[in-house]
């Protein structure tokens, strides 16, 4: 395959027409699969509540379950950027440049 990577400069363009049509109708095709797995998968996984005697139960979709995922992936992010918010503010930067500069001039 990275043969032929390397080499479709040299086709036609009528074939680089057709690799780029195949290229793009698989993803068009992965992107549509993946689409009606979302909205027209299963009626959902019953998810037993726990927090009551009564026996509640929730049922989650496919889409929703995606957007729990991607809700705390974001989550995970915004935490990793305040703890690196958080590093940059307590460590006094201008004591440690003053450090590396002496270093480096008594060199």
């Amino acid at each position: 395959m990275k043969e032929y990577l390397k080499t479709i400069h040299q086709r036609s363009s009528a074939h680089k027409r057709r690799f780029a049509l195949l290229v793009s109708g698989g993803a068009t095709l992965f992107i549509f699969g993946i689409w009606s797995l979302v909205v027209f998968g299963s009626k959902g996984v019953t998810v037993a509540d726990t927090t009551t005697q009564a026996g509640n139960q929730n049922v989650v979709s496919s889409f929703e379950d995606i957007k729990g995922g991607v809700a705390n992936s974001l989550e995970a992010v915004k935490n990793q950027v305040n703890q690196v918010k958080q590093a940059i503010t307590t460590t006094n930067v201008e004591n440690k440049y003053q450090e590396v500069r002496d270093q480096a001039l008594s060199n």
